[in-house]
């Protein structure tokens, strides 16, 4: 029970003080209570019918759940969690938001409408601008994160260290060991800065990564250049395949696995999803 709940945390707050965004949360609540509060009951009737109300609240509440999503996955991007670029938990994330907001618009309604009115939601169009209202205050929640960010700015160069990372790798398994320079110290260099962020994280999964990347990295530090490409897949010769080598390879290996997954957008992994899907032609 408590992973499960830690883990429905780390999708709702995607790395972030669980404080500071409980808090921003919470203001942004009570400043758009209070709006609604002192501001005069309205009575309009637009000039569309009922069935256009209806289809531009199910486009816009198409467009603002999109917009969530895509939001909630460019949050989630920028920490080192493989969970959180995973887009069915960014998915999750997003139906999480408009179920809190859901039940934000059902609070002001109960206490700011129902008052005047005297009459619960019962028609399509007034469904359907709740489903809109809830898409739109979701957002207007996920805004937090950008407070947050704005007050507390986060390093940003993951991608660069990322791609970094690799490429002196590929450089150091490539290179005969007699032309190496700067190359391995580089890669210690890059790898380090990445495990401090992930060490800076608030999410548990990312810290049990960066305990496995510094203790590979040390020893990676501590081995002579051939013992370093060895480290990262240079283990072609036969008389050298002793199985240190590949254990050591094989944690490269995973690494190296867990880099490429933080380093693609969880909407990225979508298109390439529906490129990937046969499109059957009539011949």
């Amino acid at each position: 029970m408590r992973e499960f709940t830690s883990s429905i945390l780390e999708i709702i707050f995607i790395g972030r003080s669980k404080t500071r965004i409980t808090g921003i949360i919470l203001f942004e609540t009570l400043v758009i209570s209070f709006g609604l509060f002192t501001a005069a009951p309205i009575s309009y009737s637009p000039p569309v019918t009922d069935q256009q109300i209806i289809l531009l609240s199910a486009l816009g509440s198409v467009a603002f759940i999109i917009l969530l999503y895509w939001f909630l996955s460019y949050l989630s991007y920028q920490t080192y969690s493989v969970k959180l670029h995973n887009p069915f938990y960014i998915g999750l994330s997003t139906l999480l938001y408009l179920i809190v907001a859901g039940l934000c618009i059902v609070a002001w309604y109960w206490l700011f409408v129902y008052p005047y009115t005297d009459s619960i939601p019962a028609t399509s169009t007034e469904f359907s601008t709740s489903l809109l209202l809830t898409a739109v205050v979701a957002n207007i929640l996920v805004l937090s994160f950008l407070l947050n960010d704005f007050f507390h700015p986060r390093d940003l160069s993951k991608h660069r260290e990322i791609g970094n990372f690799l490429e002196y790798a590929d450089e150091i398994r490539e290179t005969p060991a007699d032309e190496l320079s700067t190359e391995p110290d580089q890669l210690v260099e890059s790898g380090k800065k990445m495990v401090s962020e992930m060490k800076r994280s608030q999410l548990q999964s990312t810290k049990q990564l960066a305990s496995d990347f510094e203790t590979w990295l040390d020893e990676f530090e501590n081995k002579q250049v051939r013992g370093q490409k060895k480290m990262i897949g240079d283990i072609s010769d036969s008389d050298t395949r002793f199985s240190i080598w590949e254990d050591l390879y094989e944690d490269y290996q995973g690494i190296e696995t867990v880099l490429n997954q933080l380093d693609s957008h969880a909407t990225y992994k979508i298109g390439l999803s529906i490129k990937s899907i046969p499109v059957r032609t009539n011949d």
